[in-house]
């Protein structure tokens, strides 16, 4: 097998210049099930 000279230093500085951030695209599941279903019927 071959091995190259990579290591995690160079593979962190590759993964920081060329993959996106990591965050949160959607809502947290607290978030998701009060508003699906508020405490207070709107017609009430």
């Amino acid at each position: 097998s071959q091995k190259d000279d990579t290591t995690w230093t160079k593979a962190n500085k590759l993964a920081a210049a060329w993959l996106p951030r990591v965050r949160v695209l959607h809502p947290w599941p607290v978030e998701r099930f009060t508003a699906r279903h508020p405490r207070q019927e709107p017609g009430a």
